[in-house]
């Protein structure tokens, strides 16, 4: 007779082990308590160890946007394992989960999975464009270490806020 709610609460009060080991038997947790893939996003994402998250998201079927959200909360390296496992992520999933990368992992991410960014029609100013102007500005200096293309570095240009161009000196950027 309790509402989803009150049940979220006295399950997010246990310790991280019990919680883990509640949250483990997904068919109790959905049949007797009735709690969805939005109760359980937050429940997951508060979780401590990343492991824990990642086994917890393989016995839910969550939908690419809960997967999204609860991806969002762990380390760049764990992000970006789950980005390439799970294949019901769409493009704006993706784009979610790749802008809270750290700037340096997110760069590396694109230099080392460039077959999955074709694949999932993923262009890194895409993804950049949608960042904070901070994270901008340091995209922008790093690009001249980083090996892209002449192309996709004019299309990341293009694409920085107007705050983030007037802090540039265009000629550190010949090409």
């Amino acid at each position: 007779e309790f509402f989803n709610f009150e049940i979220i609460e006295i399950i997010d009060s246990l310790g991280e082990k019990n919680k883990v080991a509640f949250l483990s038997d997904s068919k109790f947790v959905s049949d007797t308590f009735g709690l969805n893939e939005y109760d359980l996003k937050d429940l997951i994402g508060k979780l401590q160890k990343d492991e824990d998250k990642m086994s917890l998201m393989e016995k839910y079927p969550f939908s690419g946007c809960i997967s999204s959200k609860i991806i969002q909360t762990m380390q760049d390296s764990n992000k970006e394992k789950m980005l390439l496992k799970h294949n019901e992520l769409n493009f704006n999933d993706i784009k979610q989960i790749l802008i809270t990368f750290d700037v340096n992992n997110l760069m590396a991410f694109f230099e080392r999975n460039g077959e999955f960014c074709n694949n999932k029609d993923v262009e890194p100013y895409a993804v950049i464009a949608d960042m904070s102007a901070d994270k901008q500005l340091q995209i922008a200096l790093s690009l001249t270490t980083r090996d892209f293309s002449v192309d996709t570095k004019r299309k990341i240009f293009a694409t920085l806020s107007n705050e983030v161009k007037e802090k540039l000196n265009r000629e550190d950027y010949p090409q």
